[in-house]
């Protein structure tokens, strides 16, 4: 069996709460192969991430690593 696994670094890049709502679209995609991601020093304030949660919590979400 082949899994596709995908990291994304996107630490100190200058995200906000605005850029999290494509972010949980991303990982609670069936298409997407998104394991590992990492937002470090980015401004997603309390509302990022909540929006970000939502994607978490789809039962399709892959994510094993949020940074």
């Amino acid at each position: 069996i082949l899994f596709h696994s995908c990291k994304i670094e996107l630490e100190s890049c200058g995200l906000t709460a605005q850029c999290c709502e494509a972010l949980s679209s991303a990982l609670s995609s069936e298409h997407s192969h998104l394991t590992e991601l990492l937002l470090d020093n980015n401004n997603l304030e309390n509302s990022g991430v909540h929006l970000l949660c939502k994607g978490l919590r789809n039962k399709i979400c892959k994510l094993e690593t949020l940074r």
